[in-house]
């Protein structure tokens, strides 16, 4: 899309229209001439001169030839002082910064104006945008072509700093052949928005919509009020829509967040796991984001909760089996990642129920009758669930801040099947969502702690964002396992043991119940009492002790 817009766009602002400058700058060159008490100062003129007031020879007779002089005497009009600065006053509008929104979301590509002005100039610039200005004949000669930029400023009657301004009825009757040319092209390769422009005065522009040849897309033109006979006929030869509007303030303000609104619903193009991770980053630390950074959060969660096995499930074998953990393993990886980076960089309680809910939308039961005889594949429905338990610990952990693990742990439950509830420190240990069937041939040959070593390999690269170097991300690792262990010990009577037992056993034993005990307990679990802790801490060491797995 294309805009057009006239004064009207920057009334609300307090900058005057080209001809109130000139009539004000004639009111100054009677002064100056000795006749402060002239009543029609353009009739004084043309009797003065013998023709009518023309923009460079009335600037020239106030300021002579000199570029510096010019712009000293027409910024008052188009500058703030600073006291209109503190009042608002020729400062961007809510209108300018509409447009620029639009220009930020890339819709408008192309802006036609007949202001002199920078009010859009400095809306864009507050907006991130840098545009391409032509404002004379040359700049149209030499502009960069209008697929390459992200965003062109026409100004068709110049720049008030520039020379070579339009505004009397004799110069804006015609355009230079490169403008004329320009003009066209916009008119008749792009939609057009027209704003605060009657079509009155400006000739040349007129005569540029009427010659347009297609109708390619379409013409909205917004008026407020009637529209006059004038504008009506150039309504019916463009096949224009008409919109009524309040003013330009509210109009690109109100079209600019409904197109926002429009954008992010229907932009179902998912994002890459890189992107994803990125936008959580800058959502985190700004509280108004709070609705983006949840609409970024949950979606992926329900996404991957949709994913269910279905009914008619094949026989269980390790390939079949494989498969469907595959399956799981790609849908939730972006969940995993972005759960990571909120757990990681998050210090406010508002995440971390962010995250205790995303998990919690992975454990909701399913329907009656829900799923399949084989006992493996209902197993493994949990098992993004799962997945995401240990992004969440792991981050924890190496963050020192587990409290959003240790909340899942002590809030949610799994409803079974048999209707039957189950702690999440039982229900979604690996051994229980990933059972024995396939490790064997995963790895092609037996391993004391199969299913940590397996997970182990599957969250290093998800969690690489956060945990950049192999040895932080093992020893969080370990460090987790080993606290879901005694949590599991103390609920359910015995904990899966991980791959720390032989790779950093003493370390994590000795370390962690003093480093996260209390916290733990603080979250409610262990029922909250200390010897609680010292008996499951004493009873998974039992365990282990008299496991098969030390050698």
């Amino acid at each position: 899309m294309a805009i057009l817009v006239g004064s009207g766009i920057s009334r609300s602002a307090g900058i005057p229209t080209g001809w109130e400058v000139v009539k004000d700058l004639l009111r100054r060159a009677a002064v100056a001439a000795g006749e402060p008490d002239v009543d029609d100062p353009e009739s004084w003129w043309r009797e003065r001169h013998g023709d009518d007031p023309g923009y460079s020879d009335l600037l020239t007779s106030l300021t002579g030839p000199s570029p510096a002089d010019r712009r000293n005497l027409l910024e008052p009009y188009f500058v703030p002082t600073d006291d209109e600065r503190e009042r608002g006053v020729k400062l961007p509008t809510a209108g300018h910064r509409g447009i620029a929104r639009l220009v930020a979301l890339g819709y408008i590509r192309v802006i036609l104006t007949t202001n002199f002005d920078r009010l859009l100039e400095a809306a864009l610039s507050e907006a991130g945008v840098n545009p391409v200005v032509v404002s004379s004949e040359a700049a149209a000669a030499g502009a960069t072509p209008l697929a390459h930029s992200r965003i062109t400023i026409v100004k068709l009657h110049g720049d008030y700093l520039e020379p070579d301004l339009k505004n009397t009825v004799e110069e804006l009757s015609t355009y230079g052949p490169e403008l004329n040319r320009l003009l066209d092209q916009v008119l008749d390769e792009y939609g057009l928005i027209v704003c605060g422009w009657s079509g009155e005065w400006d000739l040349a522009l007129r005569e540029a919509l009427l010659r347009a040849p297609g109708r390619r897309y379409a013409t909205y033109w917004t008026h407020v009020g009637p529209v006059s006979d004038l504008t009506s006929q150039l309504l019916a030869h463009r096949s224009a829509v008409s919109v009524p509007i309040d003013g330009a303030d509210t109009f690109f303000d109100t079209l600019a967040t409904r197109v926002e609104l429009l954008h992010e619903a229907s932009d179902q193009a998912p994002l890459s796991t890189a992107l994803a991770v990125a936008a959580a980053k800058r959502y985190l630390p700004d509280p108004i984001q709070r609705i983006r950074l949840h609409d970024l959060i949950v979606p992926e969660a329900n996404s991957v909760r949709a994913l269910d096995t279905p009914v008619d499930s094949p026989h269980p074998t390790v390939e079949t089996v494989t498969a469907r953990m595959r399956l799981y393993e790609e849908t939730s990886s972006r969940l995993v990642a972005l759960l990571a980076t909120i757990t990681y960089f998050s210090d406010e309680s508002r995440h971390d129920e962010l995250v205790v809910e995303s998990i919690g939308r992975l454990v909701e039961p399913r329907p009656p009758h829900y799923g399949t005889i084989y006992n493996v594949y209902e197993a493994l429905l949990l098992y993004p669930a799962t997945l995401a338990m240990y992004a969440v610990g792991i981050a924890g952990v190496a963050t020192k801040r587990p409290a959003p693990i240790f909340q899942a742990f002590h809030a949610l439950r799994v409803d079974r099947s048999n209707g039957q509830t189950e702690k999440l420190s039982s229900a979604l240990a690996s051994w229980r969502t990933l059972g024995n069937v396939a490790f064997e041939q995963i790895f092609g040959d037996r391993r004391k702690t199969p299913q940590s070593d397996y997970l182990h390999g599957v969250l290093r690269q998800p969690l690489s964002h956060v945990l950049m170097s192999d040895r932080e991300f093992d020893t969080a690792f370990n460090e987790f396992e080993y606290m879901w262990g005694v949590l599991c010990a103390y609920e359910y009577g015995r904990g899966p043991i991980g791959r720390w037992v032989w790779s950093d056993r003493r370390s994590v034993e000795n370390t962690l119940p003093e480093r996260f005990g209390a916290a733990m307990l603080d979250a409610g679990l262990f029922e909250g009492d200390a010897s609680n802790l010292q008996t499951a801490l004493d009873n998974f060491k039992q365990q282990v002790n008299t496991s098969n797995l030390l050698w």
